[in-house]
């Protein structure tokens, strides 16, 4: 039962260093480990927990960041849509299947962003951040998403190989 609250608080830790070691003035935005946070719990779980867990990870990301509330759990429970599909259309022996469902999910997650921003009519993304923030945090995503794998493999356990149970 401490493994996986450890999980989670490295992973807030983790995320909240990231701004320290790379300010947004030099043009680097850290990864977004809540996103990995969401997709290795939505993993774990059936589709609708799944959801679910997606959207509470979201929603404490916003109670941190003290911002919009909701913007990114409904984005993260987007992501975790997207990423619930690709793992049912893609076979296990397809070869990076993992990486290809956290592609579909960042795309996912950005697609929420961006109708989010269209439908309140405002400027919570702009073409700035779409060619500053976009796509560092996209490549630093994918980089720590072994680390992140490897740590919840060793906290939460090994995902289970069963498709069918999506």
């Amino acid at each position: 039962m401490i493994r996986p609250l450890l999980f989670v608080l490295f992973s807030v830790i983790l995320q909240g260093i990231f701004p320290i070691l790379l300010p947004r003035a030099w043009g680097f935005d850290g990864p977004d480990l809540f996103l990995l946070l969401a997709l290795i719990f939505a993993a774990r779980l059936p589709m609708n927990w799944g959801m679910l867990v997606a959207f509470v990870v979201g929603l404490f990301q916003d109670a941190l960041g003290a911002g919009l509330m909701g913007l990114h759990a409904t984005a993260l429970a987007g992501a975790v849509y997207l990423f619930y599909g690709a793992r049912v259309w893609l076979s296990q022996q397809t070869p990076g299947r993992e990486t290809l469902c956290l592609i579909l999910a960042l795309i996912g997650q950005w697609t929420v962003f961006l109708f989010l921003t269209y439908w309140l009519r405002s400027n919570l993304v702009t073409v700035h951040t779409l060619y500053t923030v976009l796509p560092s945090q996209v490549v630093f995503t994918l980089l720590f998403t072994p680390l992140m794998y490897r740590f919840a493999d060793f906290a939460l356990g090994r995902v289970a190989t069963d498709d069918r149970r999506l």
